[in-house]
């Protein structure tokens, strides 16, 4: 199978006879053809920075920042095109996030060793190019995006299994921590279940390995935000298929009752658990005497946010409050063994103020309709695309999300499949 990639070339088939016959030119330049197995063909220089940004979503945080970075530099070469491309209202949303960080950097008086706080907003940013190029394909393939994350989340989740039965008590894949692990798998089950959904041919047996192999890491990294979100999503998805659109046929009601067994396996999971931060009812240990704090130190965390406020309205100090108290504020704020404000609506508030907050909000307003348009699609692999958005959404008022690096990355890639969902079976 041959692998072509191409700068500013069509996707067109060249055999190796002709490729000695092509002219170099300014504007088309064979950049590589190299033989492989393992890809999909033809993968032009434009789906390759797809590619990156996925594997490093899943592997490795080096090849994310660096697909990130050469996606801004290609944003500013669309910039500077003409005639300019077409900017709609979620760009300007991305841009005015962007610069309101810019704004709170400066006004919070922090310092140049402080410019890695601004990694999220670089990562975001990426959506811009990534929206561009897609807007201007109309063979844009997303299902094979797909195919590519859950390929990639069955490695993610084989590791997170491995490093479960070394001993980690709370399981990682190859980079991070548990919530990591957690956010991948609840970004990648509802896709592998939509592909499991819509697949007719004896794959099907392959696929539920790969769901088991997913639910069992997301239930060893214990992160109780994605167990919350797979229940309602999973549950949106039931009431929608059984009784809105009624599409589960007698066919594939087998397939069905599997797909839906994956949030009652990991409830039966949770009630057997003796951690009473997963099940608090389970009987406390005899010689512990101490109760156990289930927001996980949030309510302190809430707490403090509100102290800090408080003060702030006292001092009548408004741009504390229109743009907050700079980049990652948590830790120059309080004294405290945790990282952030553990939600995305209180750490952008604390950190860009209310302008970054109204930013925050009309950008989860525009995912979310494009969620419920998803959610409405007759593909089964648009609908597990949408379900993974509402998991997004859930988790977002719990830990960070839109706001971290990481996840970031995971809601730009959603919307964009969302945005170019693919085509239901025929």
């Amino acid at each position: 199978m041959i692998l072509e990639v191409f700068i500013d070339l069509p996707s067109t088939s060249i055999s190796n006879h002709d490729l000695f016959k092509v002219p170099v030119k300014e504007y088309h330049v064979v950049s590589k053809i190299i033989s492989t197995k393992f890809l999909p063909p033809l993968i032009s220089g434009r789906n390759i920075f797809y590619l990156f940004f996925i594997f490093g979503l899943f592997f490795t945080p080096v090849v994310l920042e660096a697909a990130a970075a050469a996606l801004v530099i290609a944003l500013l070469f669309f910039l500077f095109q003409k005639p300019t491309p077409h900017f709609r209202l979620v760009h300007y949303l991305i841009v005015g996030y962007f610069l309101s960080a810019i704004i709170t950097f400066l006004l919070s008086g922090q310092t140049k060793n402080e410019l890695s706080k601004f990694l999220p907003h670089f990562i975001l940013l990426s959506y811009l190019p990534l929206s561009i190029w897609a807007h201007h394909r109309k063979d844009l393939q997303t299902k094979r995006w797909i195919l590519w994350i859950i390929t990639a989340a069955t490695f993610a989740a084989l590791a997170g299994i491995i490093n479960h039965f070394l001993g980690k008590d709370r399981t990682t894949t190859t980079f991070g921590g548990y919530f990591t692990l957690a956010a991948l798998m609840s970004w990648s089950l509802p896709l592998s279940v939509g592909l499991f959904l819509q697949t007719e041919t004896r794959r099907i047996y392959g696929f539920i390995l790969i769901l088991l192999a997913q639910l069992l890491a997301l239930w060893w990294t214990f992160t109780r935000s994605a167990f919350l979100g797979l229940f309602i999503g999973f549950g949106i998805w039931f009431v929608i298929a059984a009784f809105l659109k009624r599409s589960i046929k007698k066919p594939d009601i087998a397939k069905w009752i599997i797909s839906f067994s994956l949030p009652l396996i990991l409830l039966l999971l949770i009630f057997f658990s003796r951690d009473q931060r997963i099940n608090p009812f389970s009987p406390s240990e005899s010689s512990s005497s101490s109760t156990v704090d289930l927001s996980s130190g949030r309510k302190g965390i809430i707490l403090d946010a509100i102290s800090i406020l408080k003060a702030d309205l006292r001092q009548m100090n408004a741009i504390k409050l229109l743009f907050g108290h700079g980049l990652s504020s948590y830790r120059r704020l309080v004294e405290s063994p945790w990282a952030s404000w553990e939600s995305d609506y209180l750490e952008i508030m604390m950190n860009q103020g209310l302008a970054g907050l109204i930013i925050i909000l009309s950008l989860y307003f525009y995912f979310l309709k494009a969620v419920w348009k998803g959610l409405q699609s007759h593909s089964l692999l648009t609908n597990g695309v949408a379900i993974s958005g509402i998991i997004f959404w859930v988790m977002s008022f719990f830990t960070l999300k839109l706001v971290s690096w990481h996840s970031g990355g995971i809601f730009l890639i959603t919307l964009l499949l969302l945005e170019h969902a693919p085509s239901p079976p025929e």
